[in-house]
């Protein structure tokens, strides 16, 4: 119904956030700007992150760590890693898959920077298991080949030998390869 879908567009292209927050601090008295501010920063994200993209499913049941707003991760470190990307407010995708040739990586963190270069983090945790250190080298290596390296669009951090991250180390990438 053309008429229709005309009538509603009339009615969004008319619509004011504006008179919809007065009405709001009529109602609730006690809301203060800066209340106002983070509610529409936290809900006003960038589209790309808004976006679907394609998520890796691999163990879903260990995701049990859930951040201050309701992503579940993987790890406690992977929490304190998105809590400074909000912080920041860097937008970012967890756990998107990645296809390289024939295979596929996930890396931890998929972000975009605010003049849309993208970078790949990768936080490495079982840094104990010989195993895993290996995983992440044959990682890194496919990385390489599709041009993802750290010296440009490829972040890497580490949990020490017994399991701790060092939130210093997170905030110079963020501050000195993603912010810029």
């Amino acid at each position: 119904n053309t008429a229709a879908l005309n009538s509603c567009l009339r009615k969004i292209s008319d619509y004011e956030l504006a008179e919809d927050i007065a009405k709001l601090k009529g109602r609730c008295p006690s809301l203060t700007e800066k209340m106002i501010d983070e509610s529409l920063s936290l809900e006003d994200k960038s589209e790309w992150m808004m976006c679907e993209y394609e998520k890796s499913n691999y163990k879903e049941e260990e995701k049990k760590h859930i951040t201050s707003r309701g992503l579940k991760v993987r790890s406690k470190s992977e929490l304190l890693i998105v809590e400074k990307l909000y912080e920041y407010k860097i937008d970012f995708r967890y756990e998107q898959v990645v296809h390289i040739g024939k295979s596929t990586v996930v890396p931890d963190f998929t972000i975009r920077r605010e003049d849309g270069k993208i970078i790949y983090w990768e936080h490495e945790g079982l840094t104990s298991l010989d195993t895993y250190i290996k995983w992440q080298r044959n990682k890194a290596d496919l990385y390489a080949s599709i041009g993802i390296v750290p010296w440009d669009n490829y972040i890497v951090t580490y949990d020490n030998l017994e399991g701790n991250i060092d939130l210093r180390i997170v905030e110079s990438e963020i501050k000195n390869k993603i912010l810029l």
